[in-house]
């Protein structure tokens, strides 16, 4: 199991951490658990964010969702910085995957296997 984190300073002196990790079923299908931690500052103790949106977030307008009805963790980090770690992972899982077995595939899920990815 292959984990990535990155840790991004906030101009309001709190931090925010993503974290990637690959995790495997029973049947070996692979699949890649993301979640955020946040933190008041460097001395404080981190603690997990929602990843449900309001629960009204189908009656407000674009601005009102945008503001306050997306997941805890959408608002304190973007889609692109969560992305920049799951890319991270999926190369060292390359990189891991090339270097210690090059007869090993890994496992993929369902959908990728659909595509062929």
């Amino acid at each position: 199991m292959i984990k990535v984190d990155k840790v991004l300073d906030r101009a309001n002196g709190s931090q925010v951490k993503i974290v990637a990790q690959e995790c495997f079923a029973p049947d070996q299908t692979r699949s890649v658990d993301v979640y955020v931690l946040v933190r008041d500052n460097p001395e404080s103790q981190w603690r997990s964010t929602s990843n449900s949106p309001h629960p009204d977030w189908r009656k407000m307008s674009v601005d009102e969702y945008v503001d306050y009805g997306r997941s805890e963790m959408l608002q304190l980090a973007t889609p692109g910085e969560i992305l920049s770690v799951v890319n991270e992972l999926e190369s060292l899982a390359t990189v891991f995957e090339h270097d210690h077995d090059l007869d090993y595939e890994a496992p993929r899920s369902a959908a990728r296997q659909k595509m062929g990815g």
